[in-house]
């Protein structure tokens, strides 16, 4: 039985299925990043020690930051450039922005909490 359907496709069957399917795959990740711009961009921001938790990397005492997490079409041009001042995301819904200040459990690899 498994003969018989292997004789219907022929290798240029395969080619083409193949073929349109990464042309759907590359089109939809397309849509996604320059159509839609669904995805999440990390940066960093200036951090005032005295009011909040802030990480330093290798012991960088004179530069404190947090982080922040956002989906990109909704993040300023500010963040990119580094010149953002009180940064917040109020006003974003829940999952489409996140300002990290330190915590133990959530340091990489160099950094500490100040």
């Amino acid at each position: 039985m498994f003969s018989r359907i292997f004789r219907i496709i022929n290798k240029y069957d395969v080619a083409f299925f193949l073929c349109l399917l990464f042309i759907v795959v590359a089109g939809q990740r397309f849509w996604d990043y320059k159509i839609k711009k669904d995805f999440q961009v990390y940066s960093v921001l200036e951090c005032d020690p005295t009011f909040e938790s802030c990480f330093i990397y290798d012991d960088d005492v004179e530069n404190p930051y947090k982080k922040i997490e956002i989906m990109y079409q909704f993040a300023p041009s500010c963040l990119e450039e580094h010149t953002c001042k009180d940064f917040n995301c109020d006003g974003l819904g829940l999952g489409m922005c996140a300002v990290i200040s330190c915590d133990e459990q959530i340091l990489e690899v160099g950094e500490a909490c100040y």
